[in-house]
């Protein structure tokens, strides 16, 4: 992935003082409603451009992580309220999955950019409430969740070609049941992988 080999700028990024940061995750912001998702997995510029906000928004949240956690902590249902109506009205609008298209079409609101900036901000507060105890499910996910970030895109394209394109049990529903099985399925890639290749399957895998 383009994006992380672009890791030691989002570094250099973190030791940028605070105006240079901000007008930097704003413009990226910006950019990803004026830049959708490409249609195809080829068009790499095109989804840099797209998802280097998102890259953006959890270097700050790693930065500020203790404030955040101090100041935001109250509203964690606040967030998974808000991530969900703004699914209810992507839905509404349409916008079945991610909003896709050519880079500078004619300006549509992309629903799904900030309902991810909710979702972000949920799970990380969750996960941040969890933290102490670690237990086993999560402790699994954290460590294979480098490999669920490499692999979750081809196995959900294999998903989506092999499930209904319109399921009688609704599509928000599929969606759900679509996303846990496939981090099922790359979370038992890494562990074979590990079991199979031992510590090198981290250079295959991330795991």
């Amino acid at each position: 992935s383009i994006l992380m080999l672009m890791y030691p700028l989002f570094f250099r990024y973190l030791k940028l003082a605070t105006p240079w940061r901000i007008a930097i995750l704003l413009a990226s912001v910006a950019l990803s409603f004026l830049v959708p998702r490409s249609p195809t997995s080829g068009m790499a510029p095109q989804m840099l451009v797209h998802f280097q906000s998102f890259f953006f928004f959890g270097a700050e949240i790693a930065k500020h992580r203790q404030l955040i956690i101090q100041h935001l902590s109250r509203y964690t249902l606040l967030f998974l309220i808000a991530g969900l109506g703004f699914a209810t009205a992507q839905y509404a609008q349409g916008q079945i999955g991610a909003l896709q298209g050519p880079p500078f079409a004619p300006p549509v609101f992309n629903f799904s950019i900030v309902q991810k900036y909710c979702l972000i901000l949920f799970w990380f507060l969750v996960l941040e409430r969890f933290s102490a105890h670690q237990p086993p499910l999560l402790r699994l996910l954290a460590k294979t969740s480098f490999t669920i970030f490499l692999l979750h895109g081809p196995v959900l394209i294999i998903l989506r070609l092999l499930l209904p394109a319109n399921p009688p049990w609704g599509w928000i529903t599929q969606s759900i049941g679509a996303a846990m099985l496939a981090t099922a399925i790359c979370v038992a890639i890494a562990l074979t992988g590990r079991r199979l290749l031992g510590a090198k399957s981290k250079y295959l895998i991330g795991y």
